[in-house]
């Protein structure tokens, strides 16, 4: 019986990879997430699958499945993919600016291929402005207003978005998005993107000149200041001045609702529980100076 018996130890071995030891070889980084040590995984085994994958790192097959190192790729469209990688390197630029960089090298690659490239997912890349189709009157329109205010040093996306539009009122968010190279959705909420009737937008404009951004002034400081001047401001409309979001502003300190139930006790001497003490502090107890003198358990004062 033991003779006829077949020996599943060396096909069990084959069929199943040892996860314990492929997880060794290629260990998490610090900080690297799940579809990041995924990929690490993947590059070093290539016939890693996406199930065996997603067992070593604590994720669901359909998560690793969908990110660009999983995707079948034909070994001669690897091998273009890569052509186009070396041709511009990533360095220190993240997924989504690699991917940037190199459709601006490579306008016909798509966001898919773009994705296999950078290892992120395809949807990621394609929500990016510069996988957007755009026509080439369009584009030139666009190249344009870019050229008219180019983005300062240092400047970021939000920040040269709010000068575009500010030299250029009718430009929308999609198309600024386009130029600087975010998503419409982080530019829409920006508050120089919010839509203002004309009669408001002369309001805020006299507030912002009764109160001018000083030199080096961040848009939180002058947010504060313009605050200080005009108490009934609110943080959307602080945010629409000074060209920033109005979850910043609402979280600034000037912009936190404090109700003011009480006065200072000076304001009060009049009230009744007011009672002035000898060396001219206040006394709101009710009980006088000498109530305050006693010690527990004395009749008098010390």
């Amino acid at each position: 019986m033991e003779e006829n018996d077949p020996d599943l130890s060396d096909e069990t071995l084959d069929e199943e990879p040892d996860l314990d030891r492929i997880a060794a070889a290629t260990p998490r980084q610090a900080g690297q997430s799940n579809g990041a040590w995924a990929d690490a995984l993947k590059a070093a085994h290539p016939d890693l699958s996406a199930a065996d994958a997603a067992k070593i790192v604590g994720a669901t097959k359909g998560e690793i499945a969908r990110r660009a190192a999983f995707q079948a790729v034909s070994a001669q469209n690897q091998v273009r993919l890569d052509a186009i990688a070396a041709s511009v390197p990533r360095g220190q630029m993240q997924k989504g600016l690699w991917a940037d960089a190199l459709k601006a090298a490579h306008p016909d690659l798509s966001a898919a291929d773009a994705a296999k490239i950078v290892g992120a997912t395809k949807g990621d890349i394609a929500n990016r402005a510069s996988f957007q189709a755009v026509s080439a009157q369009n584009q030139a329109r666009l190249d344009a207003i870019a050229v008219a205010t180019p983005r300062q040093a240092g400047q970021s996306n939000g920040a040269w978005a709010d000068a575009l539009k500010a030299a250029d009122p009718d430009l929308s968010a999609a198309d600024a998005a386009k130029i600087v190279g975010d998503s419409k959705g982080n530019i829409a909420r920006r508050a120089s993107f919010q839509a203002v009737s004309a009669q408001d937008q002369a309001r805020l404009d006299g507030i912002a000149a009764a109160t001018p951004r000083q030199a080096g002034q961040s848009n939180g400081a002058w947010a504060d200041a313009l605050k200080a001047a005009h108490p009934a401001l609110s943080a959307a409309e602080a945010a629409q001045i000074v060209g920033a979001r109005k979850d910043e502003i609402a979280k600034r300190a000037a912009f936190s609702g404090v109700i003011q139930d009480y006065q200072p006790i000076r304001m009060r001497a009049n009230g009744p529980d007011h009672v002035e003490t000898s060396a001219g502090g206040s006394d709101t107890t009710g009980r006088g100076s000498d109530q305050r003198s006693k010690r527990p358990g004395t009749t008098g004062p010390v």
